[in-house]
């Protein structure tokens, strides 16, 4: 899964009744692309990683910035938004695509603090779950490929707001813990 690719799961056969059903999953190293008012037709979920520099990238009238940074980043891309790349930049990038009907659905899942945002960033990735998804996009002739994959993505989404959280537990603590010691001097 080196070279990229965008597998498509619309047409594959669901065995069971899921909420969050893939249309596709891209996997796109060393990736840039130039948007030039294009128009989202589906809700993305995109996983950014390496990037090469800073990125400004216009949705709609707000500019989204991203620093390079050596956190990776989750975001959502909702249906009908209006991309204008201001300054592209090189990065890997692993998506997912809903239809829009799942759109409210995700959002919920996410929570109240990602829908003000759409999007976090996180400290490591859940090689686990990123192991799985490579697997069942090698095998998508095999019956329940496609559900496998709604719910590994949506598996790989819930472990990072998870591990975001612990971080971020995590954090407060030491600043804690640093705070009681400098009082202590």
């Amino acid at each position: 899964m080196e070279n990229p690719h965008i597998y498509d799961l619309s047409r594959l056969k669901r065995l069971v009744h899921f909420p969050y059903c893939l249309k596709s999953v891209g996997w796109m190293p060393h990736h840039m692309f130039i948007h030039k008012n294009n128009v989202i037709q589906n809700c993305f979920i995109c996983i950014c990683s390496n990037m090469e520099s800073r990125g400004e990238l216009q949705v709609n009238e707000q500019i989204r910035v991203t620093e390079p940074e050596t956190r990776p980043r989750i975001g959502m891309i909702l249906p009908g938004s209006v991309l204008n790349s201001i300054h592209a930049t090189y990065h890997d990038e692993l998506f997912f695509t809903y239809s829009p009907e799942c759109t409210e659905l995700l959002l919920d899942f996410f929570g109240e603090e990602f829908r003000q945002t759409l999007h976090f960033s996180f400290y490591s990735f859940p090689e686990e779950c990123i192991a799985d998804i490579r697997r069942e996009l090698l095998c998508l002739d095999h019956p329940g490929a496609a559900d496998r994959l709604d719910q590994l993505a949506i598996r790989l989404f819930t472990e990072l707001m998870v591990r975001k959280t612990e971080e971020v537990d995590m954090l407060s603590g030491t600043r804690m813990k640093i705070h009681a010691a400098a009082q202590e001097l």
